[in-house]
């Protein structure tokens, strides 16, 4: 039930929007416990509905100026709290995303212990039949492998054709791959 001194809801957003505490005040108690039952039927949280009305009044205050072009106020108020409560639970299932794909990585670190040694020992015998490649084709395997370079962007740094480029990586990597096989087994 409107406050006795506002004719219409639209009245009472002028008188808000004009600054009218007490206008305010009777705006809060005539949808709050609706805005809460509200949101609450949407989050099954006491707390979150209080936490996101109180929100919603905030920022109905904060940006009261837009208030005087309101035509339907319920709509407005209950439109605020639909977008409120979504924004609340997107965020929510984005962190039980974020949190679950922590979770399944921090699994899979405690598990691969022994992996991370096996991928430690491989890389250093990758390293050691890198040394034994010419020191151009080391240069492009870096280049390539290491900094991330794509054959044509090795072949101007080194003043090479791309084709060149590619030959040598592919004599690195054959020579890599036949070296770590030959002492892995």
């Amino acid at each position: 039930m409107l406050h006795a001194e506002f004719t219409s809801e639209q009245e009472l957003f002028r008188q808000v929007s004009e600054g009218n505490k007490n206008a305010f005040r009777v705006l809060f108690d005539l949808y709050h416990g609706r805005l809460t039952t509200f949101i609450f039927r949407l989050t099954k949280s006491e707390t979150t509905a209080a936490e996101l009305v109180q929100d919603i009044f905030v920022k109905l205050w904060v940006n009261r100026a837009e208030l005087p072009d309101v035509k339907n106020v319920q709509a407005y108020l209950f439109t605020m709290a639909s977008n409120r409560t979504i924004d609340h639970l997107r965020k929510i299932s984005a962190e039980s995303r974020m949190l679950a794909r922590l979770w399944t990585r921090i699994s899979r670190y405690q598990e691969s212990t022994e992996d991370v040694y096996n991928a430690k020992e491989y890389n250093e015998l990758i390293n050691q039949a890198v040394i034994q490649l010419s020191p151009q084709k080391q240069k492009i395997f870096r280049l390539s492998r290491y900094e991330g370079l794509n054959h044509e962007e090795i072949a101007t740094q080194l003043g090479l054709s791309k084709s060149t480029v590619k030959n040598h990586l592919v004599d690195a990597l054959r020579h890599i791959k036949s070296y770590v096989n030959v002492l892995k087994h």
